[in-house]
């Protein structure tokens, strides 16, 4: 049980014992919800994936300088200086690659390793059912 004292300047203080909480509870939890409507407040909006399509295709037609001013402005957002920073690394080709695959889809691969390109034929095993009157008899 919470004892109240008071406090050494006029107001109260409350001394909890051991175990007890101030807030039971806890402090409530910010749903999704909330945090988009809080973006949107601010002017955010959401990315469709057209607009990241986009935003590849545009980005693999510029020059090292341009990806280098993407990089460094401050105002651009997170998605397109991440992408312009990552393909200024060594690793830009398969960075590339993947924005390749991300935006156009990857061709499709096949691959035949038992064949040799002919067709599987499946043939199904003769199956005898012998009923128990057949057995005895």
């Amino acid at each position: 049980m919470t004892r109240v004292i008071r406090g050494g300047r006029g107001g109260s203080l409350h001394v909890l014992e051991k175990g007890e909480t101030a807030n039971p509870h806890g402090r409530p939890r910010k749903l999704v919800n909330d945090i988009i409507k809080d973006m949107q407040d601010k002017g955010v909006k959401p990315v469709k994936p057209v607009d990241i399509v986009a935003a590849f295709e545009s980005m693999l037609n510029m020059s090292l300088d341009e990806l280098k001013d993407i990089k460094a402005d401050e105002k651009a957002s997170y998605f397109m200086r991440r992408v312009a920073g990552e393909m200024l690394t060594g690793r830009g080709y398969d960075i590339i690659e993947r924005m390749l695959d991300r935006a156009h889809g990857k061709p499709k691969q096949s691959t035949d390793i038992t064949t040799g390109g002919d067709k599987i034929e499946f043939t199904l095993p003769k199956v005898i059912i012998k009923t128990s009157d057949e057995s005895n008899g």
